[in-house]
């Protein structure tokens, strides 16, 4: 609860919307563009995009945390009032997908597509850690791409161990042996972009 002397940020205050009075009008809320955010034509686009998204985290019927947000701007947003339609377009066990819109006095300025979702404990990974004592690219001879497909003659590819995807290479240049004799083939390479082919 604010005391009477402290004062919410501009942000929370451009996410303050109101439902409706209406029983007939569940989802509908209204808002107002904050002069905090005012841009060089209408307010700061980011601002509409978080009130969209704010009328279906206030809707009674949410499910989830929002995962996804896709924003439209159909016409531009005016200084002044917003009216917000939020609606579930489908619920299912653990995600729901939501249709919302803006609407100002000349119709429909912006719409967006959410997708929100009951978050589960699950399988998490570590970031990558570069493999110790790996020798300079310059070091290493580059991997010849003559015959190949465009995308992999995009790379300098240059293999400290392993080789190239077998599926990319042709018959007449296999891939040889593992002295190991072991059935997976690991592979560290150093790969740069190249401009040109």
């Amino acid at each position: 609860m604010l005391r009477h002397h402290e004062r919410m940020h501009p942000f929370d205050e451009a996410l303050d919307l109101r439902a409706s009075a209406l029983q007939d009008a569940p989802h509908e809320f209204t808002g107002t563009t904050h002069p905090a955010y005012a841009n060089m034509v209408g307010p700061f686009g980011g601002t509409t995009a978080a009130q969209l998204l704010q009328a279906a985290l206030l809707h009674p019927q949410r499910l989830g945390e929002p995962v996804a947000l896709t924003v439209n701007f159909a016409a531009p947003v005016a200084d002044g009032d917003i009216r917000f339609l939020a609606r579930p377009v489908r619920t299912n066990r653990s995600t729901q997908h939501w249709i919302i819109e803006a609407h100002q006095h000349n119709g429909v300025v912006a719409t967006a597509t959410a997708v929100f979702a009951v978050r589960r404990e699950t399988w998490s990974d570590a970031e990558a850690v570069m493999p110790a004592n790996m020798p300079a690219p310059d070091a290493l001879p580059r991997m010849s791409v003559k015959g190949m497909p465009a995308w992999p003659q995009r790379y300098d590819m240059r293999f400290v161990e392993g080789h190239f995807l077998p599926l990319l290479m042709s018959r007449s240049n296999p891939i040889p042996a593992r002295p190991c004799g072991c059935a997976t083939n690991p592979s560290a390479p150093w790969t740069l972009p190249r401009w040109r082919p």
